[in-house]
């Protein structure tokens, strides 16, 4: 089951069939039983074609997210846990990162609110004095100085 946000409404496919509905996103996706919930709907609601599918999720897929903050949770790389403990060590934060490495719980980082997400094609935009960018976001500058990325493939 997979479920999209898009700017015509919301797009369930399930089982080789696709459906459309309007709805609230964060009331849905934070819906009791929600795998049965969408069963249920399912057989309510607006059937849509493969093609018609593809078309709204080439033409106005949004990021799947409502009102919520994005977070993420630890570093995933030994060679990013060895930078950022060097890094720590560097600006006399000790041995900070290894004990956040050896937590029983992950460390919580925040990574932006919900109108700073960008979506599937929409542009990407780098803060100016960022030094870890990605090589692949081949970054230019846009009127407010910022460096994006531009949403061709």
């Amino acid at each position: 089951m997979r479920l999209y946000k898009t700017t015509e409404g919301i797009i369930l496919a399930h089982e080789q069939q696709n459906f459309h509905f309007k709805g609230d996103w964060d009331e849905l996706i934070n819906h009791s039983n929600l795998f049965e919930f969408l069963l249920q709907l399912s057989s309510s609601i607006e059937k849509i074609s493969d093609d018609k599918l593809n078309d709204l999720l080439n033409t106005s897929l949004l990021a799947p997210i409502g009102t919520q903050e994005v977070w993420a949770a630890g570093v995933t790389y030994l060679r990013s846990r060895d930078a950022r403990m060097e890094e720590a060590k560097d600006a006399g934060g000790g041995d900070f990162y290894q004990k956040v490495y050896d937590a029983a719980r992950p460390e919580l980082f925040f990574k932006a609110l919900p109108h700073r997400i960008a979506a599937h094609k929409q542009e990407v935009y780098i803060r100016k004095d960022s030094s870890w960018n990605d090589k692949c976001l081949a970054p230019h500058r846009n009127s407010f100085g910022t460096r994006r990325r531009s949403h061709s493939p």
